[in-house]
């Protein structure tokens, strides 16, 4: 007794200071702020509260725990008091209110968010406790404070779910089964019940909602739908309604040609249609311009026309037009051409059998006329609807003129036969001595090139120098040369040069050139003399169109010098990667032998002398290196230049080796001009120029 006093103290204390403790819910029901339950109902003017919450505390409370318990906040006490109050209200409702008696299947419809619930609800509304366990969460049940809409809106809020539902499963159904994605080539979509093209756009594999109503509209038309219970049609059915749509897209395709189009809208004279794409009568009957009647067939033309199937598009009107005159006087001369054939004059034919027109008189080898003339009806109609001697009347010659004519043309044919006979005789006897002279010059040639090749010199062996050449004439004999003798014991002469043009003539004068090279040096070891004496010697053998280009220098060994003259050639390459500037083109004045008269030629002539250090490599080429060409770019001093520093320190061989590879990569090969190189290199005294590699006919090999 002294504890229950204490705690009708207790609470009595809180019912007078504590906020959380002064929620009623209408009309006079005590809220448990611990466990938000109304733990004293029905309250009266002279009962004691403290009495009905100890009782509450002590019986059915599970949060109080002698106020030890954590009491709920405020502000979900007042919202607990207002759901409790909206409970005591729908206690006399929801009973006599439709609003809350909609259901589906046996499920409750929520009248508030219109949902479907998991509530059983066979022929009344849940149980006020099922019902608040699903309006506690319903978020438009509280906002509207359990005011719920009027049973009107609830049934049409309930048909527009239960038809969202039923596209939703449509549009699944139209996704998901073949039979329900037939779609023309026009997208098109044709109904799987009464196999008919709707209005309805689809494209496959993708249906929006709004195309799945238009396809719910017709279905609650469609008379074959029978609202769900129709059948649906096979697939091969819909495949061929699709087949006869796409016929029918193709046909209108075809009528709006014809109707926009004058080029399908040519008839013969019969009345037939005359195709574009093949310029013949399609044998199909346009009758009084009805060309929806005759569109099928003109259509099934096309699809077996072969100039169609070549080419989709229609051959010019003129051109049409031509046509369709040949066509209609050939179908003319056909109705009265198998009574011409009575006439003798209509039957002459050559004595090949080839028969003979009697208006052009021309022999007509298409035409093998036999026995029947009237298998060759076709053919003669053919040639007369194009022969521009035909004029629709009679022959204008007799059998016995014809006959007369055709012997004369025969004879003059034999005669021209005969004539055109000795002409191919002749023309065989001049190409076989052709042949023949070709042969022996071709022989000459080959002759010359191996002189020419055992003319070149060989190249020295003097101690602490190597020597490498290269000779690739383009044609048989070449305009390109070199040389290397000795002028004295410790002096050789070094020529490298280019006569314009090639062949005997440039053979010849390589021979004359080299010549005069090494006489004039023996006398006078000076380059500029040299070559100033030389172009003196040739100056009067050379046409104005031949001149010699020739780069001239002595090679001193005893003084470890190099002595030069240039006269328009290319310039001579130093490389050596220890000199300060390891490569140098050494550009000298001059001029070509043959272009000048000797004072002009001795003023233009420039000498030059450089002192050789080991490692020194020489590189001499002709133009045909640096003017090799691929299109319009030319191979070019830039890409020699390059080569030359990256393989200038290994052996010469294998330096001229890439030369000569690079160039067969640039252009092919196929060359337009003989290619000569020339080089040499300075070892030093004790030949001890570093080595970095040996070259054999195998190739580069590392040491």
């Amino acid at each position: 007794m002294l504890e229950d006093r204490r705690i009708k103290k207790e609470i009595l204390k809180q019912l007078s200071s504590n906020p959380k403790w002064k929620f009623v819910v209408a009309p006079n029901n005590w809220l448990c702020p611990y466990c938000g339950e109304m733990g004293a109902e029905n309250l009266q003017m002279d009962e004691k509260i403290e009495e009905k919450i100890l009782r509450h505390f002590l019986e059915s409370c599970t949060s109080w725990n002698y106020f030890q318990g954590e009491q709920l906040e405020e502000e979900y006490l007042r919202f607990k008091a207002s759901l409790l109050e909206l409970k005591v209200r729908l206690q006399q409702e929801v009973p006599h209110n439709p609003s809350w008696h909609f259901s589906v299947k046996g499920r409750w419809f929520c009248p508030f968010c219109f949902q479907i619930t998991s509530l059983k609800a066979v022929s009344s509304p849940p149980s006020l406790d099922e019902l608040f366990s699903h309006l506690e969460e319903c978020a438009v049940f509280l906002k509207r404070r359990g005011k719920a809409p009027s049973p009107t809106s609830v049934q049409k809020a309930l048909e527009k779910r239960l038809q969202n539902e039923q596209l939703l499963q449509l549009q699944k159904r139209m996704l998901r089964k073949a039979e329900w994605q037939a779609v023309d080539q026009k997208f098109f979509w044709h109904c799987p019940f009464c196999l008919s093209q709707t209005e309805i756009k689809i494209k496959p594999g993708k249906v929006s909602l709004e195309e799945v109503k238009q396809v719910h509209r017709h279905l609650l038309q469609c008379s074959s739908y029978q609202g769900g219970k129709g059948k649906v049609h096979t697939l091969a059915r819909l495949q061929l309604a699709l087949e006869k749509s796409n016929h029918r897209h193709h046909y209108q395709k075809l009528l709006d040609k014809i109707h926009s189009d004058t080029i399908y809208q040519l008839l013969t004279d019969s009345g037939c249609w005359f195709c574009p794409y093949c310029a013949q009568s399609s044998g199909v009957e346009v009758k009084n311009g009805d060309w929806e009647g005759a569109v099928a067939e003109i259509s099934h033309h096309i699809g077996h026309c072969q100039a169609y199937k070549f080419s989709h598009q229609p051959q010019e009107l003129k051109v049409l037009k031509e046509a369709l005159q040949i066509h209609n006087r050939k179908a003319k001369i056909l109705r009265w051409l198998p009574q011409k054939f009575s006439q003798a004059i209509y039957r002459v034919t050559t004595k090949e059998g080839h028969w003979v027109c009697p208006y052009c008189r021309q022999a007509q080898a298409q035409i093998l006329l036999t026995s029947d003339i009237s298998f060759c009806t076709e053919e003669i109609a053919d040639h007369l609807s194009v022969c521009s001697h035909y004029d629709w009347n009679d022959p204008q010659i007799t059998l016995d003129s014809l006959r007369a004519e055709l012997k004369k043309k025969k004879a003059a044919k034999k005669k021209k036969h005969t004539q055109r006979q000795r002409s191919l005789r002749l023309q065989q006897k001049r190409k076989e001595q052709y042949e023949k002279e070709k042969t022996r010059l071709l022989q000459s040639l080959q002759g010359a090139r191996e002189a020419q090749q055992n003319m070149l010199p060989a190249l020295p062996e003097i101690e602490g120098f190597e020597f490498y050449a290269s000779y690739r004439p383009c044609d048989s004999v070449s305009g390109d040369f070199y040389n290397i003798f000795s002028i004295s014991p410790h002096q050789w002469g070094i020529a490298i040069g280019d006569i314009s043009g090639h062949g005997i003539e440039a053979a010849l004068l390589v021979g004359m050139a080299k010549k005069l090279l090494e006489v004039h040096a023996r006398d006078c070891p000076r380059p500029a003399e040299v070559l100033c004496r030389t172009n003196d010697d040739m100056l009067q053998d050379l046409d104005e169109k031949t001149f010699i280009t020739v780069f001239f220098s002595i090679l001193d060994t005893e003084q470890r010098t190099l002595t030069m003259a240039n006269a328009g050639h290319l310039p001579l390459i130093l490389f050596n990667r220890r000199r300060e500037v390891p490569l140098q083109a050494v550009f000298l004045n001059g001029m070509a032998l043959g272009v000048a008269a000797s004072h002009i030629f001795q003023e233009r002539v420039e000498e030059t002398t450089i002192s050789l250090q080991a490692g020194d490599v020489i590189f001499q080429c002709t133009d045909g290196v640096v003017e090799a060409r691929k299109g319009e770019d030319f191979f070019g001093e830039d890409r020699l230049y390059t080569l030359i520093q990256r393989y200038g320190s290994e052996e010469l061989e294998y330096l001229v080796y890439k030369v000569e590879k690079a160039l067969a990569k640039f252009g092919g090969p196929r060359r337009e001009d003989d290619m000569t190189i020339l080089s040499f290199s300075y070892c030093g005294e004790n030949n001890g120029i570093e080595k970095y590699g040996k070259f054999s006919a195998k190739g580069y090999q590392k040491s």
